[in-house]
Formats: C-alpha cells, sequence, structure tokens
C-alpha cells in the first residue's frame, strides 16, 4: 500500500512544542583559560570546586584493609585533610580515625569498600572515630562542630570506645555496627533547601465576569527541601554491647537515675556519699579519712581513662572510683599559687583544679595519681595547659563544675558585679573556656540572693562563699545549700544562673555537706549511647542489645527485629516496631490523643526532665 500525503506530512522532521521551549546550555558557556564550552551541571561543580579550593587527594581517602579497598570520599564543602598531620588517618590497629573540617549541611561523607576481585566485603571495617578538626578528641560538645548533610560508612563498625561526634548537626547517619562503650552524639540537621520559583495559582480581585472571578497563575518564590529529609535519620544493623545496669523494683534496666556525690566533713566522721540526683535518696557512702578542712570541693574526672571522684581537702587530692572504692592520690602544692583548693570541676576534655584567691589549673588525673604528685595537663599538640589567673578583679573562693555536652567549665568566686556597691565584691561564677593550650574568660554572672539581685562578699571577696558546691545535673547546673529547717538542697541553674524551677532535697544527712560533683551514669559501663539533641525521624535496626538512645526533641519510629536490654526515650515517642523485645525500656513524655497510650509497653512520663547528654562512666579513648 503507498503511503498516503498524511502520513508522508506526519513522517515530516519537526520541532515538538515541549522541545521548542527548552532552554540548551550546551555550548553556551565558554571557559576563558582553554576556549572550551561547558554545560551548566559541569560548570556548578567546577564552580564548587573554585570555592572549596581543596584538592581532591585532601577529600578522599582511600586505603587497604585485610584486603579490602576502602575509599572514603567528602562530597560537597570541606576537607578530610587526608595526608595532612592531624587529619584523617589510620592507626596502627587498623582503625580509622575520620577528621573532617569546613564542611556545611550539603556535605555528604561517604565510604566504599570492596572485597578482593571486587566483590562485597564481609568483612566490618573498623572505626575508632569521627570528629571535627576544631572539636578535641573526646568532646561531647557542640562547639566548633560543622554540620554535614550524611554519614554513609554501611561496612564499618564502631570499635569498643569509639566516638562520633556531630553534635554540629547531620540528618543521616548509617553504620553496620556499633560494640560496646562506644557514644554518638548527634544533633538534628538543617536540611538543604534550593530556592526556585513554582506556577501558584491565585484568584484576582475585581468585579467577576458572569458569576466567575478570574484566575490566573503568577510565578512565586519558594523554597525546596533537596535532601528529602525532615528529621534525623539513623541505620543502623546491629549493636553490641551489654550495659550494667540497675536493679529497679526488682527488674533490672539499662537506664536509671543520674548519680551525684558530695562530702559530709563532720570531723572524725566525713563521708563521701552518693545520692540519687532525682530523688535525693543516699544510694551509697565511703568513709575519708581525716579531713583538715570543711570546706571540700569535690568534682568527677571524665578525661581519665575512667570516670573517678575526686575530693580535695588542703593540697590533697583523694581519688575514688564511681563505686567509692579509694584509688589513689596526689598533691597538688607543688603548682604555684595553690594553697587551698575551693574548686574541682570537669568536662570531657579538661579536669581543673582551683584554688582559694589564685589560679585554675588543667590536670593530667592519670599521670598525677601515678606520679603522686599534679601533672599539668597538655593541649592535642603536645603543649602544657598554661594557668589562668582570673581577670578585672574576679577571685575563686568556691566550687568548680562541668556541664553535660559542654567543654566549658564554671567557677565560683566572687566579683564586682552591682554597679550600685563599686566598692564591693559580690558572688558569681565564671566560665573558662578551653582555647589550645589556654584557658578564656567566656562569661561571668552573679548569684542572686533571696531579697537582691547581688550576694555580697565584702570588700575583699574572701568571705565564706554561701554556696556549699557547684556541680551539674546533665545539662544543668546545680548548687548545693543547706537550710537548718529543711536540709540540704540542690537547686538546679542553667548556664547564665537562670533558676530552672527544681529543687532537690538531699534526704538522710542532717549536717551540712560539702562539695558536689558534676552527675553520673554508672549503670551505663559496657553501653552503646545515642545521644540526640533535636528531633528524630526514625532509629531503624536489626540485632539491638545494650543500646541506650535519648533524644532531647521527638522521635517519630524506633523499629527492629531483635532490642535486648536497652533502653529508648523520646520527648516524645510516637511509633515503636519491635518483633523480639526482652528487658527493654521504651520512655516517652506523651503518647497518643489523650497522652497515656501505653501499648507496646511503652512507659509514659509527663514530667520527664531535659535528661542529657548521657556520658558513659567508662571512656576508654581510642
Amino acid at each position: 500500500m503507498q503511503p498516503t500525503r498524511s502520513d508522508r506530512r506526519r513522517r515530516r522532521p519537526s520541532v515538538e512544542s515541549l522541545e521548542g521551549r527548552q532552554l540548551l546550555s550546551g555550548g553556551k558557556t565558554i571557559l576563558a583559560k582553554t576556549g572550551q564550552p561547558i554545560n551548566d551541571k559541569d560548570l556548578a561543580r567546577l564552580e564548587l570546586q573554585l570555592e572549596n579550593d581543596v584538592p581532591w587527594k585532601e577529600r578522599r581517602f582511600r586505603y587497604t584493609y585485610n584486603g579490602n579497598d576502602v575509599v572514603v570520599t567528602l562530597y560537597g564543602m570541606g576537607t578530610l585533610l587526608a595526608g595532612k598531620p592531624g587529619g584523617t588517618h589510620v592507626d596502627a590497629d587498623g582503625r580509622l580515625h575520620l577528621v573532617f573540617d569546613n564542611t556545611t549541611n550539603a556535605s555528604r561523607i561517604i565510604a566504599a569498600v570492596r572485597g578482593p576481585h571486587g566483590r562485597r566485603t564481609r568483612d566490618v571495617i573498623p572505626l575508632a572515630s569521627v570528629r571535627d578538626a576544631d572539636s578535641p578528641p573526646g568532646s561531647t560538645s557542640g562547639e566548633g562542630v560543622d554540620p554535614i548533610g550524611a554519614l554513609q560508612m554501611t561496612d564499618f563498625g564502631l570499635v569498643p570506645g569509639g566516638r562520633i561526634n556531630l553534635a554540629g548537626g547531620v540528618l543521616e547517619v548509617n553504620l553496620r555496627q556499633i560494640a560496646a562503650d562506644t557514644a554518638l552524639y548527634l544533633k538534628e540537621g538543617v536540611p538543604v533547601v534550593t530556592a526556585g520559583r513554582a506556577a501558584t495559582t491565585i484568584v484576582t480581585g475585581g468585579a467577576s465576569i458572569g458569576g466567575i472571578t478570574p484566575v490566573v497563575a503568577v510565578a512565586q518564590q519558594t523554597t525546596v527541601d533537596a535532601s528529602g529529609t525532615t528529621g534525623l535519620q539513623i541505620r543502623i544493623d546491629r549493636v553490641l554491647a551489654n550495659p550494667q545496669g540497675v536493679v529497679v523494683n526488682g527488674r533490672r534496666q539499662a537506664l536509671g537515675n543520674p548519680q551525684i556525690y558530695t562530702v559530709d566533713p563532720t570531723p572524725g566522721a566525713s563521708r563521701l556519699l552518693r545520692f540519687d540526683a532525682m530523688t535525693g535518696q543516699l544510694v551509697a557512702q565511703q568513709a575519708l579519712p581525716a579531713l583538715g578542712s570543711t570546706q571540700i570541693p569535690v568534682g568527677l574526672s571524665l578525661r581519665s581513662a575512667r570516670n573517678l571522684v575526686l575530693v580535695g581537702d588542703g593540697t590533697q587530692v583523694l581519688a575514688y572510683d564511681l563505686d567509692l572504692n579509694p584509688v589513689g592520690s596526689f598533691d597538688a602544692s607543688n603548682l604555684a599559687g595553690i594553697t587551698s583548693l575551693t574548686g574541682i570541676g570537669s568536662s570531657p576534655v579538661q579536669t581543673i583544679l582551683t584554688s582559694l584567691d589564685g589560679p585554675a589549673y588543667a590536670i593530667d588525673v592519670d599521670q598525677s595519681l601515678a606520679s603522686g604528685s599534679a601533672v599539668v595537663a597538655t593541649a592535642p599538640n603536645g603543649t602544657p595547659i598554661a594557668p589562668f589567673f582570673p581577670q578585672r578583679e574576679f577571685l575563686f573562693n568556691g566550687d568548680a563544675s562541668g556541664l553535660a555536652g559542654s567543654n566549658t567549665l564554671y567557677a565560683s568566686g566572687a566579683g564586682h558585679f552591682d554597679t550600685a556597691q563599686p566598692n564591693l565584691f559580690q558572688f558569681g561564677s565564671m566560665a573558662l573556656t578551653p582555647v589550645g593550650p589556654l584557658f578564656v574568660e567566656a562569661a561571668r554572672n552573679a548569684v542572686s540572693g533571696i531579697f537582691s539581685p547581688f550576694q555580697n562578699a565584702g570588700p575583699t571577696g574572701l568571705l565564706p562563699n554561701p554556696t556549699l558546691g557547684l556541680g551539674s545535673i546533665d545539662g544543668l547546673l546545680a548548687r548545693l545549700n543547706f537550710v537548718g529547717s529543711v536540709g540540704n538542697t540542690l537547686t538546679l541553674f542553667t548556664a547564665a544562673n537562670a533558676p530552672s524551677g527544681t529543687t532537690i532535697l538531699l534526704q538522710g544527712v542532717a549536717t551540712p555537706l560539702s562539695g558536689l560533683s558534676e552527675s553520673a551514669h554508672p549503670e551505663l559501663d559496657g553501653a552503646a549511647i545515642i545521644d540526640v539533641q533535636g528531633n528524630m525521624k526514625r532509629f531503624v535496626g536489626k540485632q539491638v542489645r545494650g543500646l541506650v538512645l535519648n533524644a532531647r526533641g521527638s522521635i517519630n519510629l524506633i523499629a527492629a527485629h531483635t532490642v535486648v536490654n536497652s533502653a529508648f526515650v523520646g520527648r516524645p515517642l510516637n511509633h515503636v516496631e519491635f518483633v523480639n523485645r526482652r528487658r527493654s525500656q521504651v520512655i516517652s513524655t506523651a503518647r497518643g490523643i489523650n497522652g497515656q497510650v501505653i501499648r507496646g509497653g511503652v512507659t509514659v512520663q509527663k514530667n520527664l526532665l531535659p535528661d542529657g547528654p548521657l556520658m558513659l562512666p567508662e571512656r576508654g579513648l581510642v
């Protein structure tokens, strides 16, 4: 059959209606240096590379582990500092220490592993740590930590003692497994948004025509979530941990209440005491040797090989483990200006001693206990940390403390806070932030009295401090006070000395106590911790044993096949999907329409405090 005229017309080449509206970019942009054309997509990549100004060899780290070819690549802005001192490296045991810097919320760290002959590996590649180059090793704080969009390391396992600090913000974390005594400190990241124009139908004003108001499409500016993620997502196939736990009502559970330490300095009957920081119940006690003072500072050592309780007496420092067993002691009189210890405080990166009207020293607790004399700590670059002398007429005369989730330390003292009394000192506290081999004053705040926003410390500032101890319970500062008709109380404050409205009565002791430590969770020894600041979209796992997941925000979904000896805390926690579950806690501030739905074994605690960041009692840093 011969083709008709209409068939021939249909076969003629023609421009389709949509193609006629395309704006083709190929060949439109010319590189000035080479004279070659480049399309928009390649141009965008070139612009990013020029803006980032980091060569590929510093953004990609490649090595071999047990016959596997491992490639870790940073996409987007930032660097892995590969090949640079202090950058990403593999230690002598084959464990990867991943260090990044100058990243944004659009940056992604992706690892690819290929076994022999290009096949998928069956090995779990050991991962020791992930941190920002500007954050000290062991830090749990977001200070100095840049955000990233994703950490995709599906063939890696976090080794015992490993730490991941993405507290600058992250949206996706994907690992094969995590071991015991590990911790991930995460913060909900900010989604990547792109600006564009979208057609929006609007109704025009004016008179209607034939009863119909004219409708027109107008292009308006809009933003689109380019990441496809609106909350933190975590996938870890296996969690292989086993926390010590605590027995409550005859049942062992992974997560208990924080514990806090203080001293009863009664002459001839002095005791180191451990209290439940939530209920105020006396949990344990240990007799102390004869003390030479009734002003006894108490603090934890969080930077040492294991957490210790430190008790000061004159220039002596006594050390105990978290179960109150004696460990050793050392003398601090070799430190210039140390005459009478008034404060002991600790963060995950430093432990300090303060002396009455003297300086503050950062000390290495492990080396001090080994030598018997105080040894000054060193910065990550090996430089000894200089003593800090308060400036602008502030002096130390009270206890000191760290604060969970922060590298900053707080020391009680006196300064000129009240402009109406410029010739007098008032009691207050100073915030000290470590910067390399130095401490820098970050802030100072007055401690208010009952009838005045200030409390006078006299013309010299050396009146006895009205606060018998300065410590912290998770993310809040705590001050120890004694009221004769009430007893010893802990009043919780923010870092800026604003009252939180919470007061805890310490029970079982009628005499004034002295000194106060940071809070600790001894029951978490051997656990794997995921501590999240912000909201979570979901956590997904397969075999989960010994995990404690604490979110200081909402959790939409927790899903796993098998969960054993674990704890999940959300504020609130909406959905739980477990196939097998044994000895595990699921805690939420509310659930369901009435806030009281306990289906799936969920415990509802409406007045749940914002616990955290949680700290491991045994650090075992790698």
